[in-house]
């Protein structure tokens, strides 16, 4: 069946005696039965920030949480919000030079460098401060009650603020993603996929640990412009669908540029034959034309504000800000980005996906309406990402950028778990599952304590902190 059509819930699934009525009703679909995939969001949220709280209170290795990368997308809230300025010169003097004097680094190493104009460029996008700005300004607040003149953006009430940003926009990726996902499968089945999606991959990880970098927000961002894009389908005829996923699909290239190629397959969600294909089209292009015009523009306001910060540091409204660094198209590291695990890639460290790959290709043959935008959507991601000069992305956890994708890696992933009819398959299949989302906690848990190190481990290292992380 093509298009985004919600399955009936025929399931007879009631909440325990001891929920109270009003949770209940919160937790209940419109037919009365009771959707344990609506505990997965708040789940998240607490197990999260009790992780946050745990990885801070024992001081684990690498330090405060905006550090490394997350310097860089943290740069512009202080350099904008703080100092008034957008050249981030007050920044660079105020907090990166005294900081690392003693350390050897300077602010090149965190993406910022110096132009010819005065400014400085800062390599990384500006997406993520711009969703992280309700946040800062909570943290600020109370370094402002705390601290008075002090706060100047990199007191421990803003930076520990924002590094709940990452666990934020997941819980609300999860959200939006469970949305998408009933459209489609069961509570059960989508239950499921949530709590594998979280623990059997590395977001729980760039959610808590490592919160600053962008691939929590990423996973947002991909997560609600899947919900928008089959909103808009649904209702093609609206105005305001069609600038919601307008807005949030801009949002998406704004907190990470190169995740532009996963857009095509976010249009074809619910395509899955040539007729199919032709009626999105006709759709698009010539039966709601002015509609997705406006959906067109308003994917480009998100960007103004990037642009704007290249013309003022650099005088150019495009740019190319990873200097030195380069896509090497003709030689992709297309294998070793799946399946090395040092450098890691991804299913050593994310084994659990392996079923979302057995999941394609059922789709495939039963669900192509799911198959058809995951292919067209993972493809030229796969092969972007594995072309990038560091095609693991050096240290981190996994390989950490195909937390971006997750949102549409968990549509073939349902699909695996819904095809499973006889109960002993099912059963296996969980078994199976759980012990695959144990290797991944296993590794996290290796991460977290510095045994594992940020470019992975060699495969006789792996096993031994797969059994004893």
């Amino acid at each position: 069946m093509d298009g985004p059509a919600a399955l009936r819930r025929t399931d007879d699934e009631r909440p325990p005696r001891w929920w109270s009525r009003r949770a209940a009703a919160a937790l209940c679909s419109r037919e009365g039965s009771f959707e344990y995939s609506r505990l997965v969001a708040p789940a998240l949220f607490v197990a999260g920030l009790f992780a946050y709280w745990l990885i801070y209170h024992l001081q684990l290795p690498y330090g405060p949480p905006v550090r490394s990368d997350g310097e860089g997308y943290y740069a512009y809230l202080p350099a904008y919000l703080i100092y008034g300025d957008p050249s981030l010169a007050s920044v660079v003097r105020e907090h990166f030079l005294p900081t690392y004097a003693h350390t050897g680094f300077t602010p090149s190493d965190f993406g910022l460098t110096l132009q010819s104009t005065g400014s400085w460029l800062d390599k990384y996008e500006i997406g993520e401060a711009l969703l992280l700005v309700p946040i800062f300004l909570i943290g600020h607040v109370i370094a402002l009650v705390h601290d008075g003149a002090a706060a100047t953006g990199y007191t421990h009430p803003e930076v520990y603020a924002v590094g709940t940003g990452g666990l934020v926009y997941a819980v609300l990726g999860i959200l939006a993603l469970r949305a998408v996902l009933r459209r489609w499968f069961s509570d059960g089945v989508t239950a499921a996929t949530l709590v594998v999606i979280i623990l059997g991959t590395g977001l729980f990880h760039y959610a808590t640990y490592d919160s600053i970098f962008s691939h929590a927000f990423a996973f947002g961002a991909v997560s609600v412009t899947l919900l928008c894009a089959l909103r808009w389908f649904e209702r093609p005829d609206s105005w305001w669908r069609a600038a919601g996923f307008g807005l949030a699909a801009g949002t998406v290239v704004v907190v990470r540029i190169p995740d532009l190629v996963i857009l095509p397959g976010v249009l074809l969600l619910g395509v899955g034959s040539v007729a199919a294909l032709r009626a999105r089209v006709r759709l698009l292009a010539r039966d709601h034309a002015a509609r997705s015009a406006l959906a067109l523009g308003c994917s480009a306001v998100p960007m103004v504000p990037q642009v704007l910060t290249w013309w003022v540091a650099t005088g150019y409204l495009i740019v190319q800000p990873y200097v030195g660094e380069s896509f090497h198209f003709a030689h992709p590291h297309l294998l070793a980005a799946l399946f090395s695990f040092y450098p890691h890639g991804l299913f050593p460290y994310a084994p659990s996906l392996l079923l979302a790959v057995i999941g394609v290709g059922i789709a495939w043959w039963r669900r192509r309406e799911m198959a058809l935008p995951v292919t067209v959507a993972f493809l030229p991601f796969w092969y972007v990402m594995s072309s990038w000069w560091d095609w693991s992305f050096s240290d981190g956890f996994g390989d950490r950028i195909f937390v971006d994708i997750l949102p549409l890696l968990a549509l073939p992933l349902a699909v695996f778990f819904a095809s499973l009819r006889p109960g002993w398959l099912r059963r296996g299949a969980a078994a199976l599952t759980g012990v695959l989302v144990l290797v991944t906690i296993s590794l996290m848990v290796a991460y977290w304590r510095g045994a594992l190190g940020g470019a992975g481990a060699p495969v006789g290292e792996y096993l031994r902190l797969v059994i004893h992380p």
